[in-house]
């Protein structure tokens, strides 16, 4: 697993947010949805979700 992670790779479980997942739930921010409603319409859990829109901001 190092070594794989000294070459760039990712290393572990892939995430459940994908790009497409992210782009829905921001969408649906901007609708006016709760976040915990939004989380649930995409699958995610809502700490997923607070998480990847942290990171999206960033």
């Amino acid at each position: 697993m190092q070594a794989v992670a000294r070459r760039g790779k990712h290393v572990g479980r892939p995430s459940s947010m994908t790009p497409d997942k992210l782009h829905l739930a921001s969408r649906l921010l901007g609708e006016g949805k709760g976040r915990a409603e939004v989380a649930v319409l995409v699958g995610v859990s809502k700490s997923t979700l607070w998480r990847a829109l942290k990171m999206k901001s960033a």
